[in-house]
C-alpha cells in the first residue's frame, strides 16, 4: 500500500513539475523578445550569444516539460530538469546576492516578477518535487509504465520512434527559430540630440538606466563625440528592459527633466549612480539639478513622459531589439558594443560622405 501511495504520489509531483515547465516555456514562446532581455539583464553571456541562448532554453523547457507529463524517458528527462532548475535558481541567487534588481524570467508576459525570496523559494520547492518523482519511479499512469508492462515489441520501438521525431521536430523548429532572433534593422532617427543637426554621421543609442553596459558604454560616446567634434551627433532613445524595475521611471524622469532643458544633464546623472533609482531618489536629482518640481512632477504623473518613453519602446521592438545597449551609427547596427567598433563604423560612413 506504501508503495502504491508513493507511485501515485510521484506521479502526481511529475505531471506538477512537467506542467510548469511547459507553461513556463509557453510564456516564452509568447514573448520572445521580452524573455531575452531578461537573459541579457544576467549579464553571465556576450551580447551575440543571449538571442540563441533564450531560444534553446525556451525549447529545451518545453520539451523536457512534455516528455516529464506523459512519464516517457523519465529516468533520464527528470535529472535533467532537476539540473536546468537548479541552473536558474543559481543565477537567481546569485543576482539577488548581487543586489540586482531584476525579473526573474519564469513567466514571462504573465506578472513581473523580481528576484528575491519568494521566487526563490518557490523555484526552490518546485525543484524538490523532482526527488518525491524520481524516487517513486515507475510511475502509475505512465507511458514508460505502460511501455515496460506491453508485451508487443512493436510497440515499444514505435513509440521510441515517435519520441525521436518529436525531438527532431523541436530540433528543426529550434534551429528555425535562430531566423527569428532580431537581426540587423535601421531605425528612424528620433529621441534627444547632442551635437549638431548638420553632423555626417548620427550614432543613436536605446539605453535602460538600470544596465551596467549602458552605463559603461555613455563615457565611450561622449569620447567619440569629441574625437569627432562636429561631425558626429548622438541620439538617446529609451528601452529598459523588463527584468529593471527601476529603468522605466528612471527614464520618465529624464523624460521630465528634458523639458526644462535639461535631458543631458539628468542622463548622466542617472547613470553615474544605479543603485539609487527610487522615486525619491529621482526626485532629489530634479532638485539637485534645479528643476521646477512642479513642472517635473506633473509631467510624470500626466503620462506625458511616460508616453514619450512608450514610443521609444515600440520602436525598439519594431526593429526587433533585444538587448542594450543598442547602439547604431547611421541607422546600422554595431555590434560588439566597442570603442574600436563604433569609431570604425563611424570611419566608415564618413568615407562614404
Amino acid at each position: 500500500m506504501n508503495a502504491l501511495r508513493a507511485r501515485h504520489v510521484g506521479a502526481a509531483t511529475r505531471v506538477i513539475v512537467g506542467a510548469v515547465l511547459v507553461f513556463s516555456a509557453a510564456t516564452k514562446l509568447v514573448h520572445p523578445t521580452e524573455f531575452a532581455s531578461v537573459v541579457q539583464a544576467y549579464e553571465i553571456l556576450p551580447v551575440s550569444l543571449v538571442g540563441p541562448a533564450a531560444v534553446a532554453l525556451t525549447w529545451i523547457e518545453l520539451l523536457l516539460g512534455g516528455f516529464i507529463i506523459f512519464g516517457l524517458f523519465s529516468r533520464m528527462t527528470l535529472p535533467l530538469a532537476g539540473m536546468l532548475l537548479g541552473f536558474f535558481l543559481a543565477l537567481m541567487a546569485l543576482a539577488w546576492i548581487r543586489g540586482k534588481s531584476i525579473d526573474c524570467g519564469c513567466f514571462i508576459g504573465v506578472v513581473p516578477e523580481t528576484v528575491g525570496p519568494f521566487t526563490l523559494a518557490r523555484d526552490f520547492v518546485i525543484f524538490a518535487l523532482i526527488i518525491p518523482s524520481y524516487v517513486a519511479l515507475p510511475h502509475q499512469f505512465s507511458l514508460d509504465q505502460w511501455l515496460q508492462s506491453s508485451k508487443t515489441p512493436h510497440l515499444r520501438r514505435t513509440f521510441s520512434a515517435l519520441a525521436v521525431a518529436i525531438v527532431a521536430l523541436a530540433f528543426g523548429l529550434f534551429v528555425s527559430g535562430f531566423a527569428s532572433v532580431p537581426q540587423i534593422q535601421t531605425t528612424s532617427v528620433e529621441g534627444w540630440r547632442l551635437g549638431p543637426a548638420t553632423a555626417k554621421v548620427t550614432i543613436t543609442e536605446f539605453g535602460d538606466y538600470q544596465c551596467s553596459a549602458c552605463a559603461a558604454a555613455a563615457p565611450v560616446l561622449r569620447q567619440l563625440l569629441t574625437e569627432y567634434d562636429g561631425q558626429v551627433a548622438l541620439v538617446f532613445r529609451n528601452f529598459p528592459l523588463p527584468g529593471h524595475p527601476f529603468a522605466e521611471p528612471a527614464a520618465e524622469a529624464a523624460e521630465a527633466a528634458g523639458e526644462q532643458g535639461k535631458f543631458w544633464e539628468m542622463h548622466d546623472l542617472l547613470y553615474a549612480d544605479q543603485q539609487r533609482l527610487s522615486p525619491q531618489d529621482l526626485r532629489a536629482r530634479a532638485a539637485y539639478l534645479g528643476l521646477d518640481l512642479r513642472k517635473f512632477d506633473e509631467a510624470i504623473s500626466s503620462g506625458r513622459a511616460r508616453k514619450r518613453v512608450e514610443t521609444d519602446i515600440e520602436e525598439g521592438k519594431r526593429i526587433g531589439l533585444w538587448y542594450t545597449p543598442w547602439i547604431m551609427v547611421n541607422g546600422q547596427v554595431v555590434q560588439p558594443n566597442s570603442y574600436a567598433a563604433i569609431k570604425a563604423a563611424i570611419e566608415n560612413q564618413l568615407k562614404k560622405q
